[in-house]
């Protein structure tokens, strides 16, 4: 029996058209109908291929929904764990997490830092320890290295330490700052001191630097004060000046400073007088050295037959030392007429102040006539010269 390949109705095998449908009916009878029957089966197997396949994909991508809510579980309470300190605890649920998801990059990255927690912790002690010791420095290096290890991680934890590191740090530094105060540190420590405290926000930090700048001006007041009896003025002002940069306010040094700026000026006018009365002094002193050096002492003529010794002493009466001095005479007779002129130098040829030097000189020339007059001796000028 031979059937339509495409309607399906009987067909006798001799027609060539469908009597129902009116398609043209296979030449070759096994083309018919069978055939037919075998393609309706067939076009259902790709649809329940395509079927399962979205079945199976359903399926997985519920499982994997389900494992990544699993896994966001335990880490979620993973870090419930790490707030409250337990480690441990945080540690298996990490682990946990990464067992239900492997491709889970936050979760291993955090347990990656849980190793490294005990170190952080350790060094935390150590920190400790060395503030007891008065080692602050070794305690700041020992925070540096410890922030170098939380650099490249972040979540509740890392910021939780990175708490507890800060407030270690401030604690140090208050702790050296302290110690430094309690050693009596000079005044470019105090300085240092002030500078460095009041960058930070901390009570106790505030405090000391209160103290720091009351010792600060203490020293200060002590120094200008020693400066002012010794007449530094400009020096004890800078002084002061400099350590109110420092100090924002002090009644106590900006009184001193209006006593040092009275006392300099009175100071300044005291020494102008001096001055003054120094350079009249001067003009005194070269008009002396200059004019007046010496002073007669003595003179004498001494005739010895037909020689006349002509002797004398002068003294210098200048500051400096002078040389070079000249002695010009002249005899007279008895009736006061000059006889003769002369000039001799002074032995010897420098006279420090106050010194005495001589001149003498004989004569052999003098007309016999006045040999037996009461002859005179007078000096008619004195020359020399200054050191």
């Amino acid at each position: 029996m031979a059937f339509c390949p495409y309607c399906g109705k009987k067909v006798q095998q001799d027609e060539n058209y469908c009597a129902s449908c009116g398609e043209s009916l296979p030449h070759d009878l096994l083309d018919r109908a069978p055939k037919r029957k075998i393609a309706k089966r067939l076009i259902f197997i790709p649809i329940l291929v395509t079927s399962l396949c979205c079945c199976f994909l359903l399926a997985l991508f519920a499982f994997y929904q389900y494992n990544e809510g699993k896994a966001k579980t335990l880490f979620s309470q993973a870090e419930e764990m790490t707030l409250i300190g337990d480690y441990e605890q945080a540690s298996q649920l990490l682990e946990e997490s990464i067992q239900v998801k492997d491709n889970f990059p936050a979760a291993k990255t955090a347990l990656q830092f849980f190793n490294k927690v005990s170190i952080i912790q350790d060094n935390f002690k150590q920190v400790e320890q060395f503030n007891q010791d008065n080692k602050y420095d070794q305690s700041l290096t020992l925070l540096k290295q410890t922030e170098n290890v939380m650099r490249n991680y972040t979540g509740s934890l890392v910021d939780q330490l990175t708490t507890k590191t800060n407030d270690l740090r401030t604690d140090t530094m208050t702790q050296q700052i302290a110690y430094h105060l309690s050693n009596d540190p000079d005044m470019e420590d105090l300085k240092a001191i002030i500078w460095k405290v009041d960058g930070m926000e901390h009570d106790r930090a505030k405090q000391l630097a209160e103290t720091a700048r009351q010792n600060l001006s203490s020293i200060t007041y002590q120094k200008a004060t020693l400066l002012l009896k010794e007449k530094q003025f400009n020096q004890a002002i800078s002084l002061i000046d400099d350590t109110l940069t420092y100090v924002d306010s002090s009644k106590q040094l900006e009184s001193l400073k209006t006593t040092i700026n009275k006392e300099k000026t009175v100071f300044e006018t005291a020494q102008q007088e001096r001055l003054e009365q120094a350079m009249s002094l001067v003009e005194e002193e070269k008009e002396l050295n200059q004019n007046n050096a010496l002073k007669e002492i003595d003179s004498t003529i001494d005739i010895q037959g037909e020689k006349v010794m002509i002797k004398g002493e002068l003294k210098s009466v200048a500051t400096i030392p002078i040389h070079s001095i000249k002695v010009a005479y002249s005899l007279y007779s008895e009736d006061e007429k000059k006889i003769l002129s002369n000039e001799v130098f002074l032995i010897p040829d420098t006279l420090y102040p106050q010194e005495i030097g001589q001149f003498e000189f004989s004569h052999f020339d003098i007309e016999k006539q006045y040999l037996k007059d009461k002859l005179s001796l007078k000096i008619e000028e004195i020359t020399w010269y200054l050191n």
